[in-house]
């Protein structure tokens, strides 16, 4: 059956010197895109120079990109490191000529666009300094600091972090503290399933405080079940480990029960990879229900004449809890990854095997990373309340 979501695009304005930022964002927007579909029938829609202008006549050529892009938008992201640009007739770069637009737009209508600046702080090669372009960089940095629209990176890690939390702290309060109404919205349609489509919206306007509540707690068990899901296979896969590892020094180096081994080691990790697969989903998705519940419920009883406190720390104790538990799984996850990391190629199953495990176990560490910061956020929001 049919379904409706709204499109949120997404401005990415740099040069070309921050390409691996730029897919960054590209792949995070589709990570994202997995659990907001659902949750809330939003969907972010990346715009950018490479993918969405096309040749036309223009003033100038940065004429012919404002016409194509710079119309229509909920999000501008900007990033800058050693080169700032070609200037414009209205701007010292394209860059900046996007910025001015953007924040035209935010000086008439504040609550209709997010404006994200971000500026690399990763030492450039000698060889590729411009002073010209550090100095335009520094003069530009210097005119928009005052209006606190920036933040700085180390590197291209800590810049999908960045991304990935403040782009999650927005979505959560689009609707709320900003955003135009969802009826003057795009809005595109797609099939699925009658069953999913249940599941799209979980807090509409009619939910109160206990309909809200009561899904948060239904969700957070569903968490509980998928993380001892996974906590099951990873102690099912040591054990067979430990009995692979038995045999095999048992075995004559010479023996072809070895490659045997080895090969067993590749079913073992299909067989925790496929649990993790199946699990990951449901995990991302009831973290983000449980999560955005619990800061839902915290409006509510924030904006009742009743004692609030109480009610508050018992679910920023909820929060804590959950944050805790997925902090103590991360370096676990990224301990595994380092030995994985570090085998080499031994059989054709296993270095397929070795490929798609360490490839799931890395969307699990970035997946349990991304609730630890939406946790965080929230927290933030409702110690405000207290």
């Amino acid at each position: 059956m049919a379904k409706q979501e709204t499109i949120l695009k997404v401005l990415i304005a740099s040069p070309g010197d921050v390409k691996p930022e730029r897919n960054a964002i590209l792949d995070i927007i589709e990570e994202m895109n997995i659990i907001w579909s659902k949750a809330k029938n939003i969907r972010i829609v990346p715009i950018t120079w490479e993918k969405d202008s096309y040749p036309d006549i223009g003033e100038y050529p940065q004429d012919v990109v404002n016409k194509q892009l710079l119309h229509d938008y909920d999000f501008f992201i900007g990033i800058l490191w050693s080169w700032f640009g070609t200037p414009t007739k209205k701007a010292r770069s394209g860059t900046e000529e996007e910025f001015n637009q953007a924040y035209a737009i935010y000086q008439k209508k504040p609550k209709s666009i997010k404006i994200m600046f971000y500026f690399k702080n990763k030492p450039i090669a000698p060889d590729d300094i411009e002073p010209k372009q550090i100095e335009l960089i520094k003069n530009f940095k210097d005119k928009i600091k005052a209006k606190n629209l920036y933040q700085e990176f180390r590197d291209t890690e800590e810049f999908k972090t960045l991304i990935r939390r403040h782009l999650e702290q927005h979505l959560i309060d689009w609707g709320i503290t900003w955003g135009i109404p969802i009826e003057n919205k795009v809005i595109c349609q797609g099939d699925v399933s009658g069953k999913d489509s249940e599941k799209q919206i979980y807090f509409s306007e009619e939910d109160g405080f206990f309909d809200i509540y009561e899904k948060s707690m239904s969700e957070s068990q569903k968490i509980k079940l998928s993380a001892l899901k996974i906590n099951e296979a990873l102690a099912d896969y040591v054990s067979t480990q430990e009995k692979i590892h038995n045999r095999s020094n048992n075995t004559d180096p010479k023996n072809k029960n070895i490659k045997e081994s080895v090969n067993q080691t590749a079913n073992n990790m299909d067989k925790l990879r496929n649990v993790i697969e199946k699990e990951l989903p449901l995990l991302q998705e009831s973290s983000k229900i449980y999560l955005d519940g619990l800061r839902h419920a915290a409006i509510f009883i924030n904006e009742l004449n009743v004692p609030k406190t109480k009610p508050i720390e018992q679910s920023l104790g909820l929060i804590s809890n959950t944050k805790s538990s997925f902090n103590f799984l991360i370096p676990k996850i990224d301990s595994i990854i380092e030995v994985y990391s570090k085998y080499r190629r031994l059989t054709t199953k296993f270095n397929k095997s070795k490929k798609e495990f360490l490839s799931t176990f890395t969307k699990f560490r970035d997946t349990m990373k991304n609730i630890v910061d939406t946790s965080t956020i929230i927290e933030g929001d409702m110690l405000k309340l207290v």
